[in-house]
Order: structure tokens, then C-alpha cells, then sequence
């Protein structure tokens, strides 16, 4: 499955649809689709911790992916930079 969609569902959420769902400033990434299903199915279902747990994992996966891509790119950027260090010796 793409890294777009979990179980279905588009992890990219628009910054209307952010803020209708009261979703705070800090969670406002590229997860923030699942995010807010996932409020809503836990309103639904008052928080009942069995319920949900299929879009708490899209989302908890979803958020391990982003941050190992952000790792990625990061040590890619410093080798990059350390690779122009040596050629300028």
C-alpha cells in the first residue's frame, strides 16, 4: 500500500478539514487524514480501548514512516554536505 493511503484512508488531510476537527497545531502533518478519523471513531465509540485499533496502528504506522523518511532525507542532506566539505579541500 502507498505511503498515501492507510487501510484506505488518505493520510493528507486539507487545513479546513484540520481545523473543523479541532486538530491541535502540532499534529498538523502529513498523518493528519488518519488523525482525524480516528478522533471521530473514538468519540463514536467513547473511547472504548478494543475499538479502533486498526486506525490507531494506520496512524502510529503512518507517523513511523514519516519520521523514518525525515531520518532519510536528513542523512542524506549531511553526506551530501560532508561529500562537498571534501571536495573543496
Amino acid at each position: 500500500m502507498s505511503k498515501s493511503h492507510y487501510h484506505g484512508i488518505p493520510a493528507k488531510a486539507s487545513l479546513e478539514e484540520m481545523e473543523e476537527a479541532k486538530i491541535a497545531v502540532n499534529s498538523r502533518d502529513g498523518c493528519a487524514g488518519i488523525l482525524i478519523k480516528l478522533k471521530a471513531c473514538r468519540f463514536e465509540t467513547f473511547y472504548l480501548p478494543w475499538k479502533c485499533t486498526a486506525l490507531s496502528e494506520a496512524y502510529h504506522h503512518c507517523l513511523n514512516d514519516d519520521y523514518q523518511d525525515r531520518v532519510k532525507q536528513y542523512t542524506i542532506d549531511k553526506l551530501k554536505e560532508l561529500d562537498g566539505d571534501k571536495k573543496g579541500l
